[in-house]
């Protein structure tokens, strides 16, 4: 009967151990943010596709850097280079993965190019790239896509978590409310929306 229990114990630990394995990551939180908010503390906004990235361990988590092809400039300085590197949190080293909710989504296995309000952290125009962590966080980042059935080009705004509102009474025009809007609209609504915040700079 004791051979029984501690069977029955052992074989419980194992069922908890592998669901503790499958349980989902905890959800970012983010405050939501207008698309005024992510240009104001954009330096550059830009239409760019990926192109390579490579990730490293920093202060025991993972950080990529990923370099983009600038596509079209929006709003801001043109890079030189005609690209641009960009920082986010998460990333592959090794064996090891990690997936961070809430940051962009910049791989190039995606092979898709995005709207991107960037915040330039570094790096010089004259010297090589210039580094760039994106605006917002996911928030900062449209990605392009085909719509369904269709050859027109829309935004479409992906592992952005959960968002709360900034003010009880919700602005309009948030970032989340671009997702499925016509390219050109996005771009334009990009557009004027850096000239509202940088207008007295």
């Amino acid at each position: 009967m004791a051979r029984t229990k501690k069977t029955l114990a052992v074989s419980l630990w194992l069922g908890l151990a592998t669901m503790s394995v499958s349980l989902p990551a905890t959800s970012s939180v983010s405050i939501a943010l207008t698309v005024d908010d992510v240009a104001r503390d954009a330096s550059l906004i830009i239409r760019a596709t990926p192109v390579q990235e490579a990730s490293e361990w920093e202060s025991g988590r993972i950080v990529t850097t990923t370099v983009l092809r600038v596509d079209r400039v929006i709003a801001g300085p043109a890079p030189a280079p005609g690209e641009v590197r960009v920082r986010s949190l998460g990333g592959t080293v090794g064996d090891v993965a990690q997936l961070v909710e809430g940051e962009p989504q910049l791989s190039p296995k995606l092979a898709a190019s995005s709207i991107l309000f960037l915040k330039q952290v570094g790096g010089s125009d004259d010297s090589e790239a210039a580094r760039f962590v994106v605006s917002g966080r996911a928030q900062g980042q449209l990605m392009v896509a085909r719509a369904p059935r269709s050859s027109q080009e829309v935004v479409r705004l992906v592992r952005m978590g959960t968002l709360l509102p900034k003010h009880p009474l919700a602005p309009p025009r948030l970032v989340a409310h671009l997702d499925g809007a016509d390219i050109a609209e996005v771009t334009a609504e990009a557009a004027r929306a850096w000239e509202r915040a940088h207008a007295s700079r």
